[in-house]
């Protein structure tokens, strides 16, 4: 069975903030491929769905 649907609520959110901590310090990192301004959402989402892809698409907020 799924660990996350045994898991308390407490055993989850430990994890998670455990997880973030790992972020936060450099040791937990995905790669990013590419970003978008979130009106470029159509050019966003279709690179998404490109094969190959050598990391994360995300979106920039802010004006970016």
């Amino acid at each position: 069975m799924n660990w996350f649907r045994r898991a308390s609520a407490g055993e989850v959110a430990a994890l998670y903030g455990e997880l973030a901590g790992l972020v936060a310090e450099g040791t937990l990192t995905a790669p990013v491929e590419a970003t978008y301004a979130l009106a470029d959402y159509e050019k966003a989402f279709a690179h998404s769905l490109e094969p190959g892809r050598s990391g994360k698409i995300l979106f920039t907020f802010g004006g970016e």
